[in-house]
């Protein structure tokens, strides 16, 4: 097996995640006008070589992006890989005439591909199946912290500003508190 391959232990200096980021920054950034030269060929001729050159100067954006989700305690390879997919639809869906950026484009499909696979991932049990649910799910953490709650339980003030942040009943603020944090009365 060649060096590259190997797992390091964390005695050891570098992890594949690290060997990745240090492969991906020989890819080099596009120039606006280039990346819409890129794109215009491979929506319009189905250039391969011309989607891989718009897919490949990305890859350092959608591991940015993954490394954003860490926190969610799922493998960080499978996260960046899911950011990875993201840009790959991205590419394939982008349309060059509307005069955005790639990039800008791409950042919406990258953390559609990563959210979805958090919600797969996180729980036996479905969650997220409305949008609504989704928000709370992605949000409650960030709103607990603002409204001065923590992850050893919610106060039903805390609960109820939560809620009103979020635009949700306050059953389904506890009820997502209790999934995530495994914590029940």
């Amino acid at each position: 097996m060649s060096d590259k391959r190997k797992i390091l232990t964390k005695a050891g200096s570098r992890t594949l995640v690290d060997e990745y980021a240090s492969l991906i920054k020989q890819y080099a950034s596009l120039e606006p006008a280039r990346e819409q030269q890129l794109a215009r060929r491979s929506q319009e001729q189905r250039d391969g070589a011309a989607t891989d050159a718009l897919v490949t100067s990305h890859l350092r954006l959608a591991a940015k992006v993954a490394r954003r989700y860490g926190r969610y305690d799922l493998p960080m390879a499978d996260l960046i890989g899911e950011a990875n997919l993201g840009l790959v639809i991205a590419a394939s869906h982008f349309e060059p005439g509307r005069g955005a950026r790639f990039s800008t484009y791409a950042l919406w499909w990258i953390k559609a591909s990563i959210h979805d696979y958090i919600l797969r991932s996180r729980s036996l049990v479905k969650i997220g199946t409305t949008a609504a649910q989704r928000k709370l799910f992605f949000g409650l953490r960030r709103a607990m912290k603002k409204f001065g709650g923590d992850r050893t339980g919610l106060t039903p003030e805390v609960a109820e500003a939560v809620a009103h942040e979020l635009v949700v009943p306050v059953r389904d603020v506890i009820e997502m508190s209790r999934r995530l944090t495994g914590i029940f009365p």
